[in-house]
């Protein structure tokens, strides 16, 4: 433990360039001083509890701070100061690896269109049918869903209302009500009803 010791964000951006001085006199071009500017200004943020769903990390500093975790990943690797024995699937530190392609065009819409889970939603719901809740909210949508796909109910619900409420916020999903009138002969001569129900649709 003598070989550690504790110092302020503050100070890792001043000496980054000592600290990773072999790795960018082979890598020309290569800095991390924004990613890291950032970095501390967030975690300064949520510290402070001022955080904004719609400000705290906007779509162009996910991608900053994205393509700095691959770069940070090679110059750990550079320093050996990570396991590594090869890319295997079931390579004890799988977990580890961030060998991954940078991002130039990232956008949350399509980061979220293209989830597994909403894609999996999508044919689900292209197939059924649902009750039509009072109102939009995503907690009611969620809910409408949750009773037709019962994998949805329990502790799968609040992960349903989250992408529910995100795509609704980027307009991914849309929905559809429709009346349905029946007839059926009762006690007292026919009586009339109207069943409504919900398509959703997903724009992927």
């Amino acid at each position: 433990m003598k070989k550690f010791f504790s110092i302020e964000f503050n100070k890792i951006i001043d000496i980054k360039n000592d600290l990773f001085s072999e790795y960018y006199a082979q890598n020309s071009g290569t800095s991390v001083k924004g990613a890291l500017s950032l970095l501390n200004k967030l975690r300064n943020s949520e510290m402070h509890f001022f955080i904004d769903k719609d400000t705290f990390l906007l779509e162009k500093e996910f991608q900053q701070l994205y393509n700095f975790m691959i770069g940070f990943y090679d110059i750990l690797h550079f320093y050996s100061l990570l396991p590594f024995c090869g890319r295997f699937a079931r390579w004890k530190y799988t977990k580890l690896q961030f060998d991954r392609k940078t991002l130039s065009d990232f956008t949350y819409k399509n980061a979220v269109r293209n989830t597994k889970f909403v894609r999996n939603l999508k044919e689900q719901l292209e197939r059924e049918i649902f009750p039509a809740s009072i109102g939009g909210s995503a907690f009611n949508i969620a809910d409408s869903i949750a009773c037709v796909l019962n994998e949805y109910q329990g502790n799968r619900f609040e992960e349903l209302s989250i992408y529910i409420e995100t795509m609704l916020g980027y307009k991914i999903l849309t929905y559809h009500d429709e009346a349905e009138e029946y007839e059926i002969e009762g006690q007292y001569g026919i009586e009339k009803g109207c069943n409504v129900y919900r398509q959703y649709y997903i724009d992927i």
